[in-house]
């Protein structure tokens, strides 16, 4: 199992790097960068957002981590999905 999500921040310089924990072998590992494009990309830098996990239907563990909001010189209103099963960050569109 997998769950685990990290975002680091050092000092007021903000990353939109998205670190996965694999709880079997203790080792972190970059799931997401800024250099990401051809699998959606990750959300611009950020801090004071929002984000739930949880799992579908008969999944052990959270399947999505769903990401909203936050700032970094001005707001941010849109949503991010992280895929656990994928490791795959997409935007989502708002409904």
């Amino acid at each position: 199992m997998r769950w685990c999500v990290c975002v680091r921040v050092r000092q007021a310089k903000f990353f939109n790097e998205v670190f996965v924990l694999s709880w079997v072998t203790k080792q972190w590992r970059l799931a997401c960068a800024e250099s990401d494009k051809a699998t959606g990309g990750c959300p611009a830098r950020r801090h004071f957002h929002s984000a739930v996990a949880w799992n579908r239907h008969g999944a052990r563990g959270p399947s999505t981590m769903v990401v909203f909001g936050g700032k970094c010189n001005g707001y941010f209103d849109d949503v991010w999905a992280f895929d656990f099963g994928t490791d795959v960050l997409r935007e989502r569109e708002r409904v």
